[in-house]
């Protein structure tokens, strides 16, 4: 199973001038462990993220059940506007993980 996740750095070069941060959009088997390796809480990711963290949890979608399905959705999602990435609802309500980041997808 794989999930594509939007995340949104907290960076307080954004915050300071009165911006939000940049988003990510990206695809993994757990989101919550890209996440820890995102923020640097796990060894591993990619060193573009260490200047932009932290990093929050915005939409969650998925899950898909092959990896070339999460790149169509990823690159879909990446088309959309900014503030329509992170736009996840279902019957009005955010996606639990936005709200607990700790959660694993087998918990959904």
């Amino acid at each position: 199973m794989y999930w594509v996740h939007v995340i949104e750095s907290r960076c307080s070069r954004f915050s300071a001038v009165g911006r939000s941060g940049p988003f990510h959009v990206g695809f993994s088997t757990d989101p919550s462990i890209a996440l820890m390796r995102m923020n640097g809480e796990m060894p591993g990711g990619t060193s573009f993220f260490v200047a932009l963290r932290p990093w929050r949890p915005r939409a969650l979608y998925g899950p898909f059940e092959t990896r070339s399905e999460a790149i169509a959705a990823q690159n879909e999602i990446k088309k959309l506007k900014r503030e329509d990435r992170a736009a996840w609802n279902e019957e009005g309500r955010q996606h639990p993980w936005v709200f607990n980041p700790r959660l694993r997808p087998q918990q959904f």
